[in-house]
C-alpha cells in the first residue's frame, strides 16, 4: 500500500472523498473513516502528504419505488475523478 501512496502524492493527484452526512457529522465515525483511508493511502496514522478533498454525498437518484441511491457525477467513468 505505501507503493500507492507515494505514487499518488509523487503524481500531485488529489485523493477525492465522498462522504454520506451521517459520517460527516459524527465525529467517531469520521475518525475511523480517516485512519481506514489513511491506511490504504500507505498509513493508518495520517493523511500528511496526501492531498485529500473531502465532499459531502450530495447527488442521488431515486428510482420509481422511490428507493434513493447516491451517485457520483462526473467520477472516473466520466472522466471527472480519474487522473
Amino acid at each position: 500500500m505505501a507503493d500507492e501512496r507515494s505514487a499518488v502524492v509523487m503524481r500531485g493527484h488529489t485523493v477525492r472523498v465522498v462522504i454520506p452526512a451521517e459520517v460527516a457529522y459524527n465525529l467517531d465515525r469520521f475518525q475511523k473513516t480517516l485512519a481506514n483511508l489513511g491506511e490504504r493511502l500507505g498509513c493508518r496514522a495520517c493523511l500528511s502528504g496526501a492531498a485529500c478533498q473531502f465532499l459531502l454525498e450530495k447527488d442521488f437518484l431515486v428510482d420509481p419505488a422511490g428507493k434513493i441511491t447516491p451517485v457520483f457525477i462526473g467520477g472516473p467513468e466520466a472522466g471527472g475523478f480519474g487522473g
